[in-house]
């Protein structure tokens, strides 16, 4: 008998491979994604924000997001990397109207060190879902002549409840920038030096105690019983009187401190308090001009010496040379300085326009972050005459007229009195304001540029610096005018450092912006990893807090991100021939294991539905990692396989599990270019509810 040939390992493999139904895919191993996400970007941005707007505008429950204008050619927030996809699964309307904050010093110094142009590109990018076609109303800037006008609503609103006054009082004023500052734009250093110096003030009336001639306590006294006494002045001999100040504390020093109404907020109100007991004359004088140096009213050796240094060191020369310093000694301790050119303030009293907050306390006592807030009005006139000011509704509104038919709020310098003032006034009797309005007044009446008229934010999103800045700019704004808050929820999130826990800065060579992650930074020996990769690292952060990244962090999500895209490749492979139209098996016709499956992916859609109503994104991408690494990978797509490979292909054993894979393909929530290169939509399809 003579035997056959034995034939090639690889004729019976081809024999044995056309015997299985072997997983088929077009769906790529390789993200590629620097070539691939700006192919996908009509896909997962254009076309999907296009057909919200047709299919569900005006029809569908409206979801309002709205994030703090970042500065134009400033950082932009990572924290959008995590859009509004999730209610758009849910069936909702997405309106998300991007902008950028134009206005104010922070920029201009910023634009003096280097130009730089929005940042649409960036946003567009990410896969940020908005409509970037730059159509009127697709995005706003606060230099926009409409946005000015209707910031100017707001103002005119405020003034007509009678919420706009002028005052005089002390406010923080930083010398090195020329200006006042809000309480939000101070930085806070520990490691300020002052001069700390005891005083005597001669009496001239006060309680008999203190006229003992011995030092010694002969007696104690309530600070209230020497309320009213007068002292003499130790360098111009002017009477000086003793306030009472709840402020002023015996656990240091002598529980008596010197009092300058003129530059300090206590000293200030206690001054006010006091006449307005007695009903006397509260006028005050400040001593110290925009520069911060001496008046010439302070006195010759003193006019234009600067307070904080020259000017310090000139007093102590004044009291010693009049017997009155007993002591002076430098001390370390806490102080505000300007934000932008880290140089001390001052506070120093101006005369200035105020928003009075005082009647709507009640309705701030049921919301968070109330407190008063200043700031300099712009567009007002004034009495050639007697400086006395012009500032109502018809004023305004004429203004906004002229505003938007000569190129925004520069019309105010470069058109005349007689073209800005309203017709019902003389304009040869006024002149015009310089004053400016303040820059938060800028960015905290957005939501009336982007949000319908009364409709609240679902969510206002920024940094947790903004506490006392953007959150509380826009509810004072929107509390003011429409009683409420802009917002219903606030979500604020914290501040990138490097993998070491260190805030990032340019000497430290630590700084990693997100195009470094996205497109590759070869001289940190970062690789392009797309957008996806650095969304699924937002997901994964607890943005509440302070969080790090570097490379050794990218290279970890980088291996998540790439189970993710073989899992969804596995299950994409072996659905090459199922149409779940007609192929679908019936729950009740399922294997007792593909049952369980879905009993697995209920508990999971609910866990992570809770994660994304809570903004939890975190315990979302932690629920989905851990399902996909445990349940799915080492469990159930190990157990699928020989029905998958091996049964007919149309078997109901396999048409159950491929019934199963059809839902699970659809986990892959923070990678939406890896979605999108599938073809359809699964944001559009619904969030998927297993029975």
């Amino acid at each position: 008998m003579v035997k056959a040939p034995a034939k090639p390992a690889s004729v019976v493999g081809d024999v044995v491979r056309k015997t299985l139904n072997l997983p088929k895919t077009d769906f790529p191993m390789r993200a590629n994604a620097t070539v691939r996400e700006p192919q996908l970007h009509a896909r997962t941005v254009t076309e999907l924000y296009a057909t919200q707007e047709k299919e569900r505008k005006g029809v569908a429950k409206t979801f309002y997001l709205h994030d703090g204008p970042p500065f134009a050619n400033g950082s932009l927030h990572t924290a959008l990397l995590l859009s509004c996809r999730y209610k758009l699964q849910r069936g909702y309307y997405v309106h998300y109207v991007p902008g950028w904050d134009c206005h104010g010093l922070p920029i201009e110094i910023k634009a003096l060190e280097k130009l730089k142009q929005p940042r649409d590109k960036d946003l567009m990018r990410w896969g940020i879902l908005a409509d970037w076609s730059g159509d009127k109303g697709t995005r706003y800037l606060t230099m926009d002549p409409e946005y000015e006008v209707k910031q100017y609503d707001v103002f005119k609103q405020m003034v007509k409840d009678g919420l706009i006054v002028q005052g005089y009082k002390p406010v923080y004023w930083s010398p090195s920038s020329g200006t006042a500052l809000a309480e939000s734009e101070l930085e806070y250093q520990d490691d300020h030096i002052s001069s700390s110096a005891y005083v005597r003030f001669p009496v001239k009336h006060s309680p008999t105690v203190l006229h003992q001639e011995h030092v010694k306590v002969v007696a104690t006294v309530w600070g209230k019983d020497l309320t009213g006494g007068v002292f003499r002045h130790p360098l111009n001999g002017q009477d000086s009187i003793v306030l009472l100040g709840d402020h002023v504390t015996t656990d240091a020093g002598t529980g008596i401190v010197h009092t300058a109404p003129a530059h300090g907020q206590e000293d200030y109100f206690a001054w006010m308090a006091h006449h307005a007991q007695h009903h006397t004359d509260n006028s005050m004088t400040c001593l110290v001009d925009e520069k911060g140096c001496y008046t010439a009213e302070a006195g010759a050796d003193l006019a234009g010496l600067f307070v904080q240094t020259h000017g310090t060191e000139k007093v102590l020369e004044q009291l010693t040379a009049s017997n009155a310093l007993v002591s002076v000694s430098n001390y370390t301790h806490r102080f505000p300085y300007d934000w932008r050119t880290k140089k001390p303030i001052l506070l120093r009293a101006t005369k200035q326009w105020f928003a009075k907050l005082d009647s709507l306390h009640a309705l701030g006592h049921e919301l968070p972050c109330l407190a008063e807030a200043n700031g300099a009005c712009e567009r007002i006139f004034y009495d050639k005459d007697t400086m006395e000011p012009l500032l109502n509704d018809v004023t305004i509104a004429h203004v906004q007229k002229v505003m938007l038919e000569n190129g925004g709020t520069d019309a105010w310098w470069s058109q005349p009195v007689s073209t800005l003032l309203a017709p019902e006034y003389d304009p040869a009797q006024y002149v015009k304001g310089t004053d400016t309005l303040d820059v938060w007044f800028d960015s905290g009446s957005s939501w009336n540029a982007v949000l319908p008229k009364g409709v609240q934010a679902d969510i206002y999103l920024e940094g947790s610096d903004q506490h006392r800045g953007w959150f509380q700019s826009s509810l004072l704004t929107s509390l003011a005018v429409q009683r409420k808050a802009p917002y219903k929820n606030v979500i604020t999130h914290g501040f990138i450092l490097d993998e070491r826990g260190q805030k990032m800065s340019k000497s430290l060579g630590n700084v990693l912006v997100p195009h470094d992650i996205i497109e590759g930074q070869p001289k940190k020996k970062i690789p392009p990893y797309g957008v996806d990769t650095l969304r699924y690292w937002v997901a994964s952060t607890d943005y509440t807090s302070q969080v790090g990244i570097g490379p050794n962090t990218m290279i970890k999500i980088s291996d998540h991100v790439r189970k993710v895209r073989n899992t969804a490749r596995f299950l994409l492979a072996n659905l090459n021939d199922f149409d779940p139209r007609i192929d679908s098996v019936a729950y009740s016709d399922m294997t007792s294991l593909d049952q369980y499956m879905l009993h697995l992916l209920h508990d999971l859609q609910a866990e992570i539905t809770d994660g994304y109503e809570t903004f939890a994104f975190n315990k979302v991408q932690q629920a989905i990692a851990h399902f996909i690494a445990t349940d799915l990978s080492a469990f159930y797509m190990e157990a699928c396989k020989d029905r998958l490979y091996c049964e007919a292909p149309a078997d109901p054993f396999r048409r159950s599990a491929q019934t199963v894979h059809i839902r699970l393909h659809r986990l892959a929530q923070f990678t939406n270019a890896m979605v999108n290169d599938v073809p359809g939509s699964v944001f559009l399809e619904g969030w998927f509810e297993p029975k």
